[in-house]
């Protein structure tokens, strides 16, 4: 089963970024500003987060 890593905002923490398991961040302007998060398997994530990550090799989340 795939996995995908989080990465939350420090400054804003409701905000997480998926990438696939490995990817790292994407070319983000405040790359400074995430944190790694851990790894979620597949089944654990809504579809949206999936169809964005094979969209655009990102997805963000409103982690509240």
């Amino acid at each position: 089963m795939e996995e995908y890593d989080l990465y939350l905002n420090l400054k804003k923490l409701a905000i997480g970024l998926y990438v696939r398991k490995g990817a790292g961040l994407p070319d983000l302007v405040d790359k400074k500003d995430w944190v790694f998060d851990g790894t979620a398997v597949q089944n654990l994530l809504p579809p949206s987060v999936l169809d964005g990550v094979a969209a655009s090799g990102h997805a963000f989340r409103d982690m509240d």
